[in-house]
């Protein structure tokens, strides 16, 4: 996939790719654990539940 964004001079772009990999990071540390452990809950409480 090709990034639609033109690139910025270097000295700019150290500072908003850092931004953007730190957002990255975030995002697939915490929505991606969250979302498996919500989806494992579910398959828990439904196996609990006799399903």
């Amino acid at each position: 996939m090709q990034n639609p964004a033109p690139r910025r001079d270097p000295e700019t772009d150290d500072l908003a790719g850092l931004l953007s990999d730190l957002g990255k990071l975030f995002f697939a540390f915490l929505i991606f654990p969250a979302t498996w452990l919500v989806l494992s809950a579910c398959v828990v409480d439904a196996i609990k539940g006799g399903f």
